[in-house]
């Protein structure tokens, strides 16, 4: 019996051709999922705003029901020095195309919606915006029943995301939920349950 031929340019060939046809799925997938996964996102961050809402409940509510109740929240954004809502003219203004879009975590990368703190930075944050995207839900009357506030803060491991409501009277606090964090599995990530 002879030995079949080894030939490198056949074996090359073979691993080149399998890497070309498995980027081009996995490329293909990535793109086709994109939709799918920005959805996803804000499907779970408005959850996370139901949740801080006390508005929730995860063993029975659809995500029917969490688009249906979302609906009663109109996203405003504050301009944090002066502690007013911008209209569409300010919003024109300071630089903010979309109120819907606007993330305070991408402004204080823009020295124009963010300021430096300076030597004032004990926490070593470096920047804050200027302006923060809130949710407000009114009663029929137009007067606020209660905001939703984004939070921030360093953890253990790395910063610390999540929401924190506000009653009609703007001191009482009446829910908190975090939506990403590094913490480990032990404590840290207990900030999760929701007891």
């Amino acid at each position: 019996m002879s030995k079949p031929k080894s030939n490198n340019a056949k074996t090359i060939s073979v691993a080149l051709t399998l890497c070309l046809v498995c980027s081009v799925l996995v490329s293909a997938a990535a793109v086709g999922l994109k939709p799918a996964q920005v959805e996803n996102a804000r499907l779970d961050r408005n959850k996370n705003i139901l949740v801080a809402a006390s508005m929730f409940d995860p063993a029975s509510d659809t995500n029917e029901d969490v688009a249906e109740r979302f609906e009663d929240f109109e996203v405003k954004i504050v301009d944090l020095s002066k502690g007013n809502y911008l209209d569409d003219d300010a919003l024109k203004t300071a630089g903010i195309p979309d109120r819907n879009a606007y993330d305070a975590s991408q402004a204080t990368k823009n020295k124009a919606l963010s300021e430096d703190l300076g030597s004032n930075d004990p926490a070593g944050i470096g920047r804050v915006p200027k302006y923060a995207k809130v949710y407000v839900k009114s009663d029929d009357a137009g007067k606020p029943e209660m905001v939703v506030l984004p939070i921030q803060g360093y953890g253990l491991w790395g910063t610390i995301y999540g929401f924190l409501t506000l009653e009609s009277d703007m001191n009482t606090i009446k829910g908190i939920s975090f939506y990403e964090h590094k913490e480990t599995p032990g404590l840290g990530a207990r900030i999760e349950e929701p007891e």
